[in-house]
This record gives structure tokens, sequence and C-alpha cells, in this order.
């Protein structure tokens, strides 16, 4: 027969990959400024900044002990100087200066600008709407002979014209020169 253990919840499975984590903090480590200097967090800061991106996606956190609650934010800002995210540096006998390492800088731009232009639209880059409709190719803007291996630019209502100026307006319209 089957038994169910129940026990406390100890939030381990909160923990994740450092990437996701930055990404839920991004917001305080790449505050705007106004509050105070983006270098000038401590580690309690950094710790009161996790804890409420984890509440979000996990309410029952608010369910877990002090301690407990203190150990896991403990590891997780282990977990992310130790992968190279954040310097933490002893800025006096009782406080802890969290400084933004360039592997933090550089994933935080990264995921940044891949969400701004991922809310222009699902498409590739360079497909945009333009005025404008061109194959890539630079043309001098003048007509001349198809040969083989150039680029179909075709001006379509000017080759038109040109076979109707040509052969008469009649149908089949007789499309070689």
């Amino acid at each position: 027969m089957r038994s169910i253990n129940y026990s406390r919840y100890t939030g381990e499975d909160v923990e994740g990959d450092s990437e996701s984590l930055m990404q839920a903090i991004s917001s305080f480590l790449l505050g705007s400024g106004f509050e105070r200097d983006i270098n000038e967090h401590t580690l309690e800061d950094l710790k009161e900044a996790i804890r409420r991106a984890l509440e979000e996606d996990h309410p029952s956190l608010r369910e877990m002990g002090q301690k407990e609650l203190d150990s896991l934010l403990d590891r997780m800002v282990e977990k992310l100087a130790s992968e190279g995210y954040l310097n933490l540096q002893e800025s006096s006998p009782r406080q802890i200066k969290v400084e933004i390492t360039d592997k933090s800088l550089d994933f935080l731009g990264y995921k940044t600008l891949k969400d701004l232009l991922a809310s222009v639209g699902r498409s590739s880059f360079g497909s945009h709407d333009t005025r404008e409709l061109a194959t890539g190719v630079e043309t001098s803007g003048s007509s001349k002979q198809y040969e083989f291996g150039d680029t179909m630019n075709l001006d379509i209502g000017e080759t038109l014209f040109s076979a109707i100026r040509r052969e008469g307006a009649h149908v089949p319209l007789n499309m070689e020169a």
C-alpha cells in the first residue's frame, strides 16, 4: 500500500537556473537609478528583490518559516555569485555591497533587447513593412534586357505597357521582346 509523507515546504523546487533568476530580478538590478546609484545595492536589498520575485511565481513561499526562507535566499545569492553574475564585497564590518558583473550586464542587455525586439512582432530580422518593395539588390533605375542569373526585379507596369506598345492591345499578349 502506498503512503504519503508530508514535510515542511523548503522551497528547493524554486531555485531553478541562474538565468531565470537574473531575469526575475532584472528590474531591481537595472533600476532607473533615481532611487540610488545603480552599483550601490546591499545584500539585504538583493535578498528582498529575490524574495519578491519568487513570491510572485510561488505564493507558497509566504508560508515558509523565516529560517528556511533565509537559507533559500542565501543559497540563491551564493549561486549567482559563484556563476559570476554578481560580486559580493564587504563595504563595512556589517554590510556587504553587491556589484553587477560584466557577465550579468551582457545577459540582461541581451534579454532586454530580445524582449524589446520580440514585442515588435514574431518576424525575422529585416522582415518588416516598408513603403518600398525591393529584392535587396540595388538597381540603377534604368531598364535592361534580362540575362540568365539576373534578379527578377521587374517593373510589371512598365513591362506590360512596353508589350502593348510593341504588339498592340490584344489577347494573348506576347511578352517576349
